[in-house]
């Protein structure tokens, strides 16, 4: 798990920005992972971006520098209690 994703799963929202100024197009990264779990899976078929991590309660400060770097809303992974939905869902 790199840098950035390492900062998602910490809450940590600070290093996050960190790495998003470096690089902002890793806002757009994917890994293989349930969003609630933030465990990377290979077999797990769906993919899931920060933005969809971030959007569950508790990582408000995550999720506020996420919008900054202007992440795909509309981009849909598999959440076992919400079926396939959106970043916008899962905050909801």
């Amino acid at each position: 798990m790199n840098e950035y994703w390492m900062a998602i799963k910490e809450q940590d929202a600070k290093r996050m920005d960190e790495v998003l100024r470096e690089s902002p197009d890793t806002v757009y990264s994917s890994i293989n992972s349930n969003p609630w779990k933030l465990e990377p899976d290979d077999s797990y078929s769906h993919k899931t971006m920060g933005v969809h991590v971030c959007s569950f309660s508790g990582r408000e400060r995550c999720l506020e520098i996420l919008l900054n770097y202007r992440p795909d809303l509309e981009a849909i992974t598999l959440e076992e209690n919400k079926g396939l939905t959106t970043p916008l869902v899962l905050a909801a």
